[in-house]
């Protein structure tokens, strides 16, 4: 009688929501997927965020309480148990590539081979700018790597300078499938534009933001939603003053963060999604997706890997960074042609299934994770 192989051993480093953001989302995607029955996985959140505002490198003394809680549990897991492999979501910035190594230095300890699974963007900027003590340690754990995995082919240039194009692998993002039903019909007769992600300046809300006067200026009969949590209140008092100022308190909602059935019905009531970002470690845009899967029209940037998702003219439009004319003239011809948003509604909804439900990325990271196997084991047979 014929035995299968033992499924690979890996423990998954995750930061979990909340707070809110692409990264951590992803993460919950990935452990209620099935990934998590496909191979034997144990998790080891490392959480050191809890808002928006935490996020990044900022100090603080729970931090600190929390990186020694997370090397005991790192050092109790390797001790009990033998992995294949640690997958691990490695930063490009300094103080969090610090925290990183010293984590990975436990896994090192005991031998894993490591696999990082990045969703941040820049790391040879990172490495050129960083002094030459850094410099060695990113050298030493980047290419102590079995392999890396990115979100997008856009973003494989990250890893070229320290590993072999062969061990660097693309894996596009998925999500969950909305729990809640679309509305039989839409009650509302305007035309209702959605912005919903962090108000983040570099997200591009205050460019879309801008772009209002320029459509007002053609239609009156228009809506712009906003949705999302302030990281700074400076922003949000900019904000604020440019609606007075412009007298757009009739054009503009702001809704605060939207989680769940909430956030569902928002995608479901609107009718164009604008997301200009230019935030300097996009990789992905999680967002558009959402937006892709309520069949919205998708207003974005090239950045990162978004156009390997948003194909120009097809199911979206690719914009300039930064410009509000050019974001005004999209969403002025899309709401003003109803037969091109139901072909680009037509268009997402069938690229969302095809490709980017929890499923078909499951399908897609236990692929990649068997290839990343099956070369590591020819390399040493």
């Amino acid at each position: 009688m014929a035995h299968s192989a033992p499924k690979l051993k890996l423990l998954f480093f995750v930061q979990l929501p909340p707070p809110y953001h692409g990264f951590t989302v992803m993460n919950r995607v990935a452990v209620e997927s099935e990934f998590m029955s496909a191979f034997d996985v144990r998790l080891q959140v490392i959480n050191f965020a809890a808002s928006v505002d935490e996020l990044g490198g900022k100090f603080s003394f729970r931090k600190i309480f929390l990186l020694v809680k997370y090397l005991f549990q790192i050092f109790g897991k390797c001790l009990t148990q033998r992995y294949d492999y640690a997958i691990y979501p490695i930063c490009f910035s300094a103080i969090p590539f610090l925290r990183d190594v010293i984590l990975l230095s436990v896994v090192r300890l005991f031998g894993i081979k490591i696999i990082y699974y990045a969703h941040g963007n820049h790391l040879p900027e990172f490495y050129s700018r960083s002094p030459k003590w850094l410099q060695c340690l990113i050298d030493n754990f980047v290419r102590a790597a079995t392999a890396a995995i990115v979100v997008g082919e856009n973003l494989k240039f990250n890893f070229t300078p320290f590993l072999p194009c062969e061990r660097i692998f693309s894996v596009h993002n998925g999500i969950e499938t909305f729990k809640s039903s679309p509305p039989l019909k839409k009650t509302k007769s305007h035309i209702q534009v959605l912005y919903l992600s962090n108000l983040t300046r570099t997200k591009g809300f205050f460019v879309l933001l801008e772009a209002i006067p320029k459509v007002i200026a053609h239609i009156k009969d228009i809506q712009f939603v906003f949705a999302g949590a302030w990281e700074d209140l400076r922003d949000k008092a900019d904000a604020e003053n440019f609606v007075r100022e412009k007298q757009l308190q009739d054009f503009v909602v702001w809704k605060g963060p939207v989680v769940g059935e909430a956030k569902e019905q928002l995608f479901y009531e609107s009718d164009i999604f604008v997301f200009p970002t230019f935030y300097p470690i996009e990789t992905f845009g999680i967002v558009n997706l959402e937006a892709m899967q309520a069949g919205l029209p998708i207003i974005t940037t090239g950045r990162a890997a978004i156009p390997e998702v948003v194909e120009d003219g097809v199911n979206g439009f690719i914009v300039p960074e930064q410009d509000p004319l050019a974001v005004a003239e999209k969403i002025l011809l899309l709401a003003q042609d109803e037969h091109l948003r139901q072909r680009m509604r037509e268009n997402n909804l069938k690229k969302f299934h095809q490709f980017y439900t929890k499923e078909k990325y499951a399908e897609r990271l236990i692929r990649t994770i068997e290839q990343i196997h099956a070369l590591h084991v020819q390399a040493h047979a």
